[in-house]
């Protein structure tokens, strides 16, 4: 990657078919070095969408590589709210799969929006109920400015999802 990225005319930014860039790759795959010189380039763009509209951070929170977000919520102009063609933010995505460290990161970042409602009005707080990541909803509660009782496009609350799929574990924490 290095000899690449010390190539004449590279282009940093470059997409394949699925418009996914070099960076979108190496946070997928948890590649932290690789992220990080990606990063130390000359003009990357940390907030580059792919087709779907995901970014980089959106990657490295859903499948949780908490070392990759970690540098890119450092990243000079990082949109820690951008969403995607869903409405979906990284916070959702890591609520959702249950990655606490990442959603811890998130919630300490500037600016997070942490009610933020994907296209049928679903936060991240309901995301993280209807899988049962207590950890994750514990996490959520105790944030500043949480909306406990927001409600989705049915009007359902995180607690009624909750109860909904079942989940005590996390019943046990509102």
């Amino acid at each position: 990657v290095r000899m690449l990225l010390d190539a004449k005319n590279i282009d940093v930014n470059a997409t394949d078919k699925d418009q996914w860039t070099a960076l979108m790759n190496a946070a997928a795959k948890g590649h932290g070095d690789v992220v990080r010189m990606l990063l130390d380039a000359k003009n990357i763009d940390v907030n580059a969408i792919d087709k779907d509209q995901w970014t980089a951070l959106m990657v490295a929170a859903r499948y949780g590589h908490g070392n990759v977000a970690r540098m890119l919520l450092d990243a000079k102009n990082i949109d820690v709210n951008a969403t995607d063609k869903d409405q979906w933010t990284a916070l959702m995505m890591a609520a959702r799969n249950g990655h606490g460290d990442v959603v811890r990161m998130l919630l300490d970042a500037k600016d997070i929006d942490i009610n933020a409602a994907n296209k049928v009005q679903v936060s991240a707080l309901m995301l993280a109920s209807q899988s049962g990541h207590g950890n994750v909803v514990r996490m959520l509660l105790d944030a500043k400015d949480i909306d406990v009782n927001a409600t989705n496009k049915d009007g359902w609350t995180a607690l009624m999802v909750a109860a909904r799929y079942g989940y005590g574990p996390t019943l046990d924490v509102y």
